[in-house]
């Protein structure tokens, strides 16, 4: 007998669906936002977009699943580029990436272009980046939080210059723990895109389709138009 699975969980709080939905409105869109990667926050809204479907059956399931899976990953999309925005600030621009090649793609042959997705791009090894800036960043969110509370409690405890000089050198930290925090959530959701774009782009390219034009004029000089 197969022992039965435990509920899945999402974020760094190990949160199920059910807690998650249970949440105040903005405490919900607080815990998606902050505790949970791109890539779990994806998977996040599209087993709810599943679950939402799920009574349904036949064709009728296949085109409401197809629509809430679309809009699960514009919502995805939407939060990604929220946080991107509320990440950039006058201490952490987001940067653009290089410019795009000069290469002309259209004349590259086709087996030559599957090649550099099939080979050259790892969708998968890319999403593990953002996962680990997502760490990262939660770590020193953490760090910044336990030094502000210790800055705090220290006000009505521990008075004098030697008092003032160590808060401030834990306040200078804090402020470095906090905006690192915000660096490794950007590069995150920077990196999580790249990730998807790879897997779209793998997932989208056909495979090549033998052709030759000697082989072509061949047929068409031995052929009888007649038959």
């Amino acid at each position: 007998m197969t022992a039965p699975q435990p509920p899945k969980t999402y974020g760094d709080g190990h949160k199920t669906a059910q807690d998650i939905a249970a949440m105040p409105d903005a405490e919900q869109r607080r815990y998606v936002t902050e505790s949970m990667s791109p890539e779990d926050r994806a998977n996040y809204l599209r087993d709810t977009a599943d679950a939402q479907v799920a009574d349904k059956t036949g064709w009728s399931r296949l085109m409401a699943e197809l629509k809430a899976r679309t809009e699960a990953k514009q919502q995805a999309d939407q939060y990604g580029q929220q946080t991107i925005a509320q990440s950039t600030t006058a201490e952490t621009q987001y940067v653009e990436g290089l410019p795009a090649s000069n290469t002309n793609y259209k004349a590259v042959p086709h087996p030559e272009l599957q090649g550099y997705v099939d080979n050259g791009l790892n969708a998968g090894q890319i999403g593990e980046m953002s996962n680990g800036y997502h760490v990262m960043a939660s770590t020193l969110a953490q760090i910044a939080t336990t030094l502000n509370d210790g800055i705090n409690r220290s006000q009505s405890e521990w008075q004098g210059n030697a008092a003032d000089s160590a808060r401030n050198f834990f306040a200078g930290t804090r402020d470095w723990a906090d905006g690192n925090s915000k660096n490794m959530q950007l590069a995150s959701e920077v990196t999580y895109q790249q990730s998807a774009a790879a897997q779209t782009a793998k997932t989208s390219m056909p495979a090549p389709v033998p052709f030759s034009w000697s082989d072509e004029m061949k047929s068409w000089a031995t052929s009888n138009p007649l038959d």
